[in-house]
């Protein structure tokens, strides 16, 4: 890309007209985009070229306006093309409705500059500060209520001649938003029923003992996210099964897992092409090469991205730690081979560009998702509510939080990450209103500031995949200033953490007194209990350890083997910190053995964030609404000395159990 861009800077240089650029440029766009299937190139005028699409694409019409060389210098000139093309696109959409505005776009060039011109929804219209002053109000459609939004003008370079070809290629695909995607993937269609089926039918046949630990340690996570709630969500098991074509016997929490397994997997899938994106817009798309691939082939491309290995070559660390929904690789079976290469089929039908295309509209796309595949009625019983966002922003006004990168924000159950995308836009419309985004060093200062600063927590581990997905569909293009990055979301118990439970057994509750801490933590699991040496956290090693206690079980490494390892690498006090990761690492062998490790040194990790995290400024969030009598047995006598140690709950006896 960096070639085309220095290829059109000659072509400008030479250029005496509109018609000399076109000319010289045309050859060159159509060129690199090569033959596209739905896409039609209309000359239109002697400056312009229109290209049409698909009629479901993101965009039908995008029209491309050619500038004499040195045209767009000054806000002036800006905004006088800015008009005209934007006249042009309201004619390119044969109605001035709402609907077809939002599928036109405008491209204005002059060899030098380039800008780009899209619809925008008035509720959408705080959602960003726009470049140039007076736009919104300049380019107002009669029949709409909305506008178009100016992007730019920027410089020609690989990174804007990028955006032009993402906006070529979204004349061919359909919009990644929530209705398209229901309706191809929600339950009664093919897709669904495929893979959903494979997932239900391989869960209760499989003797793999990953698979039952990995949907064990998941049961007792559902049990403490959902309580008591289960019981009555038992009676709503037949309409969830008729819509995936499951057995009218089949149990809520197997039926449930299938169903969450397939949301994952459509979540991961979207993660990795809008990352492949950020390599450019013709980097290979994962999801485009899965159907052509054999059975061999194509479970090891499903296994290197469950294991994160596709996230860490686009520089995301941790997308997938503690992940119980890559158990279906333990259990792979034909029909599961033909149902993920049906899914990657349609997948690869709609464009991973849309949430950068529109931005403001991508929020909503995993939340409405998952509300159509898993029926309303169900959600109600399990207690499972989503944040409206004008709620969200409503709290964050109160709060008085304007996306300052340097002001650190908690949500301490984020659910699908509706509190941190929000703040993560706050935080460019602060750049953007004090140009800190046209630095590049101090773009990329803010970049790691909201990294550092805005940061979730959840126990629920679908939750945490879609809000690791949402935070990195609002992170967007500042992953290409600051990556390798690791996302600030986490799968773990804000409420119980490691160093409170144990605190909890010595009746010794302090949060903030680290004096009283014991020499070890422990956390419970399915599984049994694990012990973490205090020292670890103390030196700050956490993530080092737990990535070697990893490799070297990978690697077959005996107990002693480990701890001779360690103590080349890392040094910890006292030395009966050693004895304790010897014991851990020889319990997570003995699971490896057994077959039932993958996930319990990176849960360990991420169960540890609200101990390591350093003090929040704000906290904002909707914890969940559930009653004391509702919660999980198990939790509710884990957490009642919390509750009593910090005079938020009084009752004794009889009471307390009833709450």
């Amino acid at each position: 890309m960096k070639e085309l861009a220095q290829k059109i800077s000659e072509i400008a240089a030479r250029a005496r007209t509109e018609e000399d650029l076109k000319m010289g440029v045309e050859p060159l766009i159509r060129e690199r985009l090569g033959v596209q299937d739905g896409i039609e190139v209309q000359p239109e005028y002697e400056k312009q070229t229109g290209f049409r699409g698909r009629r479901d694409a993101v965009y039908g019409h995008l029209t491309i306006e050619y500038k004499k060389p040195g045209e767009l210098a000054g806000e002036d000139n800006i905004n006088r093309a800015a008009k005209q093309l934007a006249r042009y696109l309201e004619k390119a959409s044969d109605d001035a409705t709402e609907e077809a505005l939002k599928r036109v776009a405008g491209v204005c060039i002059d060899g030098k500059l380039i800008f780009f011109l899209r619809y925008w929804p008035a509720e959408l219209t705080h959602a960003r500060p726009l470049r140039v002053k007076r736009q919104l109000s300049l380019f107002n459609a009669e029949k709409a209520e909305g506008g178009f939004q100016l992007l730019g003008p920027y410089p020609v370079t690989s990174e804007s001649l990028e955006e032009l070809f993402r906006y070529l290629s979204a004349l061919r695909r359909r919009p990644l938003s929530p209705e398209p995607l229901a309706e191809e993937f929600g339950p009664g269609s093919q897709p669904a029923q495929a893979l959903v089926g494979a997932f239900y039918q391989a869960l209760t046949s499989t003797d793999s003992g990953l698979v039952k630990a990995l949907f064990n340690q998941w049961e007792y996570t559902f049990g403490v996210v959902y309580g008591e709630e289960t019981v009555r969500a038992e009676k709503d098991v037949p309409e969830l099964a008729r819509g995936y074509g499951l057995p009218k016997e089949a149990g809520l929490r197997y039926a449930l897992f299938a169903v969450h397994t397939y949301f994952a997997l459509i979540m991961k899938l979207i993660a990795a092409e809008v990352l492949s994106l950020q390599q450019g817009s013709f980097a290979p798309s994962l999801i485009g090469q899965l159907p052509a691939m054999g059975p061999v082939e194509l479970k090891s491309q499903m296994a290197e991205l469950e294991d994160g290995g596709v996230f860490r070559t686009y520089g995301v660390q941790n997308f997938l730690e503690g992940d119980f929904f890559r158990w279906y690789l333990d259990a792979w079976e034909e029909d599961v081979t033909e149902a993920v290469r049906l899914l990657a089929t349609r997948l690869s039908e709609f464009e991973p560009t849309t949430p950068i295309l529109r931005s403001g509209e991508a929020r909503d796309l995993l939340k409405k998702l998952y509300q159509y595949l898993v029926p309303r009625k169900l959600r109600h019983d399990l207690g499972e509510y989503y944040t409206p966002d004008w709620i969200a922003e409503r709290l964050l006004n109160q709060l008085g939080y304007d996306g300052n990168p340097d002001v650190r924000l908690l949500d301490p159950a984020c659910g699908s990450g509706t509190f941190l995308t929000l703040a993560i836009d706050r935080a460019r419309e602060f750049m953007a209103a004090r140009f800190l985004d046209r630095d590049p060093l101090k773009r990329k200062e803010c970049a790691k500031k909201i990294l550092r600063n805005v940061v979730g927590f959840d126990l629920n581990p679908l939750a945490v995949i879609a809000a690791r997905t949402n935070y990195l569909l609002a992170f967007g293009d500042f992953l290409r200033d600051v990556r390798p990055i690791e996302m600030p979301v986490y799968i773990c118990d804000s409420v119980l953490t490691p160093v409170l439970q144990k605190k909890a057994q010595q009746k010794r509750l302090s949060l903030f007194d680290k004096a009283q801490d014991t020499d070890f933590f422990f956390l419970p699991t399915s599984a049994g209990e694990f012990l973490m040496p205090k020292a670890v956290l103390d030196k700050g090693v956490l993530g080092q350890v737990t990535a070697m206690i990893e490799s070297c079980v990978e690697a077959g490494y005996k107990p002693e083997e480990f701890i001779s390892r360690l103590r080349r690498e890392v040094t910890l006090e006292p030395d009966g910190a050693y004895s304790l990761l010897e014991q851990l690492y020889a319990k997570i062998l003995d699971l490896e053995s057994k077959g039932r490790n993958g996930i319990w040194a990176r849960l360990l990790k991420n169960s540890f964030a609200p101990v390591l995290q350093e003090a929040f400024d704000l906290v904002a969030g909707n914890p969940p609404w559930v009653n004391w009598e509702s919660l999980a047995k198990d939790w509710r006598e884990r957490s009642k000395d919390l509750w009593v140690n910090y005079g938020l709950f009084s009752l004794r006896g009889h009471e307390a159990r009833l709450g």
